[in-house]
């Protein structure tokens, strides 16, 4: 698979195996979909660029802020929605 827009691909966690399963069958370039829970993030593909949390607990967990790229001039960004 190549890029997915500008970026350089994408992972995905999704709770439920049904869903997880459908958004492989889909296909998207560049995107890894794993099934279950994400909240201690996915470390083997470490560090990210950005981390974008949608059903989230009242805090960002700490496994997710330790796998954002904190190399000198990086930014830091969790997105909760």
């Amino acid at each position: 698979g190549g890029p997915v827009g500008r970026g350089r691909g994408g992972y995905c966690f999704e709770h439920s195996t049904i869903l997880a399963a459908a958004l492989e069958r889909l296909g998207y370039r560049g995107v890894s979909v794993r099934s279950g829970d994400g909240y201690l993030g996915w470390p083997e593909q470490a560090p990210f660029d950005a981390i974008i949390v949608t059903c989230a607990p009242e805090r960002v967990p700490e496994p997710l802020v330790a796998q954002l790229k904190t190399t000198s001039g990086s930014w830091r960004a969790i997105w909760s929605l």
